[in-house]
């Protein structure tokens, strides 16, 4: 019997949550995810950090204290893996505490929280760099006079990371978050938890049927 209920819960979940191929469009533009590195935590700027969200029109969905594993990192960091600097990279998100948000915005929410994110290294970085193509070139091959320093500062101790991508996003929630957050998830937004079900192959993309 138990089974049944669970079966016809789950079956009604479904049913509501059906996203139209118009629907998806404005679905997928409406959630970022952002990552406040420890470098700030240490610094106590996560409060100034997340109350900077309301200007740039996010709100938090979740928000989640975690020490990261190396597992989580590669997958923050999908697209730095190969470069010389990623070991510290690793080394540095592990060693210490981040604040992950899940964030909504009516409208562009990844273009939003990189905006957000140039702001929040504008107002609170301390030091920055000029650099030059050649600068560039000669940290791709590890040999820049300034490298550890450069790095450290650019690559690693930057405050705060942004999402590229929707599907970036949704491999964010999979690995960070656990079944409880997920099951808050899906009781707030409905629609961006199937998005997440069928991303994780757990359920058929729904086919809006052609209009006869």
């Amino acid at each position: 019997m138990f089974n049944g209920l669970l079966t016809n819960s789950i079956n009604v979940f479904l049913d509501q949550s059906k996203i139209n191929n118009m629907d998806r469009v404005q679905e997928i533009n409406k959630y970022a995810f952002v990552v406040i590195k420890p470098d700030a935590m240490k610094q106590f700027l996560d409060i100034p950090i997340v109350q900077e969200l309301s200007r740039f029109g996010l709100q938090i969905i979740k928000y989640k204290i975690i020490k990261l594993n190396k597992d989580q990192v590669a997958t923050i960091y999908k697209e730095k893996l190969n470069e010389n600097y990623y070991p510290l990279l690793e080394e540095f998100l592990t060693g210490s505490s981040s604040t992950c948000l899940l964030l909504k915005s009516e409208g562009d929410a990844i273009k939003k929280s990189h905006e957000f994110k140039d702001e929040i290294r504008r107002k609170f970085k301390i030091k920055s760099f000029n650099i030059s193509d050649t600068d560039l070139e000669l940290l791709k091959l590890g040999k820049h006079p300034q490298q550890e320093e450069i790095t450290k500062e650019m690559a690693i101790e930057n405050l705060i990371h942004a999402a590229n991508n929707f599907e970036e996003v949704l491999e964010n929630i999979k690995k960070i978050l656990n079944q409880e957050d997920l099951n808050d998830i899906r009781e707030r937004e409905p629609k961006l938890y199937r998005l997440f079900l069928e991303h994780c192959g757990k359920i058929e993309r729904y086919k809006e049927l052609p209009r006869r």
